[in-house]
């Protein structure tokens, strides 16, 4: 069980029920703070944990979000090195959510500068996809964390050395004189 703190936007355009009390998360990485934000023409949703500020973007079709959401993260834990196991107990955890709207400045400020980066990011290198971006992010420092890495947190939350880096995607220069 865990709570999607959802901005104005989020529930505008999905129109969740909104939980009256909040409960308690049952998951490693705590309740999440969603927002959906644009690259050219196409939307996406973007998620980052409470905990570790790790971000997780999904495409924003109404019917396929929350259920993308639990897949998307599943592909970047893994990517980060979390053990299957732990994988599987999270996103079994995630089955059950409520919505609140967002509670914290933090988080928010987190999520704005997420997608200012997000957007650079993918005009810079159009072929990068969802998870490469979500990976890209979580290897931001983050304020609230006091200049820690989501993704470096996040394995460090799962009981995990930080020796090892996530891996970072390569890119072909051309240098022309």
């Amino acid at each position: 069980m865990f709570t999607f703190h959802c901005t104005k936007k989020i529930l505008d355009r999905y129109k969740f029920k909104l939980a009256a009390n909040p409960q308690e998360p049952t998951t490693v990485l705590g309740n999440w703070y969603i927002n959906t934000f644009n690259i050219g023409r196409l939307r996406y949703v973007i998620g980052i944990s409470d905990k570790t500020y790790l971000p997780v973007i999904v495409g924003a079709k109404k019917e396929l979000f929350p259920v993308d959401f639990g897949r998307h993260l599943g592909q970047v834990l893994t990517v980060l090195g979390i053990p299957q196991e732990k994988i599987i107990d999270e996103l079994g955890q995630m089955k059950s959510w409520v919505c609140r709207k967002t509670e914290s400045k933090q988080a928010l400020g987190v999520l704005v500068d997420f997608v200012k980066c997000g957007k650079f990011d993918a005009e810079d290198h159009p072929s990068m996809n969802l998870l490469e971006l979500s990976l890209r992010l979580a290897q931001t420092p983050v304020s609230p964390l006091k200049g820690k890495f989501p993704d470096r947190m996040t394995r460090a939350l799962f009981g995990l050395e930080n020796h090892k880096p996530t891996p970072r995607r390569t890119y072909k220069i051309e240098l022309i004189y």
